[in-house]
């Protein structure tokens, strides 16, 4: 449920805030967490729709602080929020003592009915600036703590002010859990890149983009990119220790399709045939054994045989010809002799007379 339906209640001049809420968050929330959500509360009761820039300009504050206050609410289990085509649509439960079940109560109350708050929060292709006064802000925040804490383990070293802005943007912008980050930091220190912010950045850009949202599919890539990427690289004759783009795209498409040890056969065969890494010609060859439904070793060699025993047919077929060829010609090319049967009759004549003579 999104607001309850008071309309009644709002006409008489006080809006419906639970006393559970006042008890609990007064004095133990941040002051300005707290009006936010009272404001926008009585905005979503009245069927107001409000904008996460309008509430930031009504308050003079920051975006990035209006956000960080509903992350706080959801947190807490009293707000849901979620994004769409960059729009946030935030959600408000009922504020519920202590043990009792959020989505049970959403389900057994039937009178209540939903509205939400669209929230616009556009990202774009560029990492937000944080001011140092926002880093200050989100610092206070339990989990940006837990966050920093965890860089600093897999830095091992205290966080300048660019590591922070660096790895609250992966929270705070990529939306990556904060062990996936601490995993990241730990991956590109190991490869000696832990001093590199621009490579760091690059790498967790490419994991959100893949949607690495736990350790365990962290620790797949990783296996993928060190073992599977290198072995394939060994193999086709590649001393580049990192694969470009085009040559990742070549490689995840042939690890989905044939098992590795596979994929390094054809990777030696190319580097037979052209004496180079070409990923072209590698990727025919895979394609091909693809299409076959190759899925071993053993049918790779039952490919070359039959590769082979044709080749072997074609080959006698060629020589047979060439030698039928070569022996007909003898019988072609052979120049025969013209005969003057008038000179022979002529002569047969005179050697009759001759023999009569004598």
């Amino acid at each position: 449920m999104a607001c309850i339906n008071m309309k009644n209640s709002v006409s008489l001049g006080f809006l419906p805030l639970s006393n559970v809420f006042v008890d609990r968050y007064i004095t133990k929330a941040k002051a300005v967490f707290v009006c936010i959500y009272i404001y926008s509360f009585k905005k979503c009761v009245e069927g107001e729709n409000l904008t996460l820039s309008g509430i930031a300009d009504d308050f003079d504050i920051l975006e990035s602080d209006v956000l960080s206050a509903w992350r706080f609410w959801k947190k807490e289990g009293i707000v849901d929020f979620k994004e769409e085509d960059g729009n946030f649509f935030v959600e408000f439960f009922d504020v519920l003592p202590e043990g009792h079940n959020i989505l049970g109560k959403k389900e057994e109350n039937k009178e209540v009915k939903s509205k939400e708050i669209s929230i616009k929060f556009n990202k774009n292709g560029e990492p937000p600036n944080y001011s140092v006064e926002e880093i200050n802000i989100y610092k206070e925040d339990n989990e940006v703590k837990k966050l920093f804490k965890a860089a600093e383990r897999a830095f091992s070293s205290m966080l300048d002010f660019n590591k922070m802005k660096l790895v609250f943007g992966f929270y705070d912008w990529l939306g990556m859990p904060v062990d996936v980050i601490e995993y990241l930091i730990k991956y590109c220190v190991s490869n000696g890149k832990g001093r590199n912010l621009r490579y760091i950045e690059s790498v967790a850009i490419d994991w959100a983009e893949r949607e690495i949202d736990s350790v365990e599919k962290a620790e797949e890539l990783v296996k993928t990119f060190n073992v599977d990427y290198r072995e394939i690289m060994k193999a086709i004759g590649s001393s580049v220790n990192n694969p470009v783009e085009g040559q990742i795209n070549y490689m995840k498409d042939w690890l989905s399709k044939l098992p590795l040890d596979i994929i390094k056969i054809a990777c030696q065969k190319t580097v037979m045939a052209t004496g180079k890494p070409a990923f072209e010609y590698a990727d025919s060859i895979i394609q091909k054994w693809y299409k076959k439904g190759v899925k071993k070793i053993e049918d790779v060699e039952k490919i070359d045989l039959e590769f082979n025993r044709k080749k072997t047919e074609n080959k006698n077929n060629i020589n047979n010809s060439k030698n039928y060829s070569q022996k007909a010609n003898k019988f072609v090319n052979y120049e025969q002799r013209s005969w003057d049967f008038d000179a022979l009759n002529k002569l047969k004549g005179e050697l009759l007379d001759k023999n009569l003579k004598e």
